[in-house]
């Protein structure tokens, strides 16, 4: 059984070809659609909100809108190696495990960072997430805990896979993660 990462993030390429070499392998792994629409694990279109597309040809950018995508980790060390920009973030085993994917200065197999959201939050001044023993809500409980620190650490780090496609004369709408 596979995982389903929640993935949001906007990449840039090198070129235009680099762009549809990662194009084609979404479109092969049933990613996005043959129109460049994304596509969620429970099937489901998943559009970029606003007035963006997914796939920015004349930019050479790639946008990943905020959606569950099942094994998607397993190819992003490569795309994201070859880009020149940006990059992803987000969280796994439902919400315990951050995932942060950055474009610059990368190596293959070294731009995904894999981090313990338990050690994250407490790190932060969280308390310790709440054990499953504790009360007849444990197990709630505790998915409560990770799923506010997931959605701190997203918020978090957000900005910062975006790299310099936030700064210079391009406009932050222009890049904007929905």
């Amino acid at each position: 059984m596979g995982e389903t990462p929640i993935v949001e993030g906007v990449v840039e390429f090198p070129s235009v070809e680099a762009l549809k070499k990662v194009v084609d392998d979404l479109q092969h792994a049933g990613w996005l659609t043959d129109d460049e629409t994304w596509i969620k694990s429970n099937g489901e279109l998943n559009s970029v909100a606003g007035d963006y597309v997914a796939v920015n040809q004349e930019k050479k950018i790639l946008r990943i809108p905020e959606g569950a995508y099942r094994n998607i980790h397993r190819g992003l060390p490569s795309w994201i190696a070859d880009a020149s920009a940006g990059g992803v973030v987000g969280t796994m085993q439902c919400n315990r495990i951050g995932l942060i994917g950055t474009a610059e200065d990368s190596m293959p197999g070294d731009n995904l960072e894999l981090i313990d959201l338990e050690s994250w939050g407490t790190d932060r001044g969280w308390r310790e997430p709440p054990s499953m023993e504790d009360s007849q809500h444990g197990e709630q409980e505790r998915d409560e805990w990770f799923q506010k620190v997931a959605y701190k650490f997203v918020k978090r780090h957000r900005n910062t896979v975006k790299g310099r496609l936030m700064s210079g004369s391009t406009p932050v709408e222009a890049t904007a993660i929905p």
